[in-house]
């Protein structure tokens, strides 16, 4: 299982690295920077497709892949600026299933105080910026807001409801990451130049993916678990 683990991460790590060592700029649009920066979530789609855990179909694999694949439309879309709105509901729909693989559970009210304050704030800064778009992808950057936090607020509620359990722990470090990230892009994007954004935003970005993707190894040690009881 160790020496599994290990091989399907080399082309996600080696995916890293190449991006990392390029950093073609992203003002620079084109079909390879789009396969460089496509290429680690790719391969990490691949990890959850062949993880012994996805052979038992599990509920969490299934809409991670699926939420992984979406996530490399996103990214693809997001590199060329007219695509940017298909960008944002590709992402909404992956943030969706990623909630969905994750399950719903009642949410800690205390973390409200710290969430929903920073989300205002970043969507103050940004909103003259973001209405001055078209009025649908002002929309839909308005509509992916609050998916965002929801998943950031769900999966912080659950670690701290089951400190212990690493796939809760997982799911936290992706969605903060994410939250980062996102926050990052937007405030580069809709408010004002940011230093070393495009570094920032991808770090915090894989480093989300790669969490919330590892949470299947987790789910298949309980699958084999279940297989060996019976």
């Amino acid at each position: 299982m160790a020496l599994n683990t290990i091989l399907l991460s080399i082309p996600f790590i080696a995916s890293i690295g190449l991006y990392f060592t390029l950093l073609i700029p992203e003002h620079i649009p084109s079909l390879w920077s789009t396969v460089v920066k496509c290429l680690p979530i790719l391969s990490l789609a691949l990890f959850t497709r062949l993880h012994e855990g996805f052979v038992d179909e599990t509920r969490i694999n299934r809409k991670i892949f699926t939420g992984l694949l979406f996530s490399c439309v996103g990214d693809a879309c997001l590199i060329w600026p007219e695509y940017f709105l298909y960008g944002v509901v590709a992402f909404g729909v992956a943030q969706i299933l990623f909630i969905r693989a994750a399950g719903i559970e009642p949410l800690n009210l205390k973390l409200g105080l710290v969430f929903i304050p920073y989300a205002n704030i970043v969507l103050y800064l940004i909103r003259a910026g973001v209405m001055e778009q078209p009025i649908v992808l002002a929309a839909a950057v308005f509509l992916y807001s609050p998916i965002l936090l929801g998943r950031v607020w769900l999966a912080c509620s659950k670690f701290l409801r089951h400190p212990g359990n690493s796939t809760n722990a997982l799911e936290s470090i992706a969605a903060l990451s994410f939250m980062v990230s996102d926050s990052y892009l937007s405030l580069n994007r809709f408010y004002s130049v940011l230093p070393y954004h495009q570094e920032i935003v991808m770090f915090t970005y894989y480093l989300a993916q790669a969490a919330v993707t590892f949470t299947v190894l987790n789910e298949s040690k309980r699958g084999n678990k279940k297989s060996k009881i019976k």
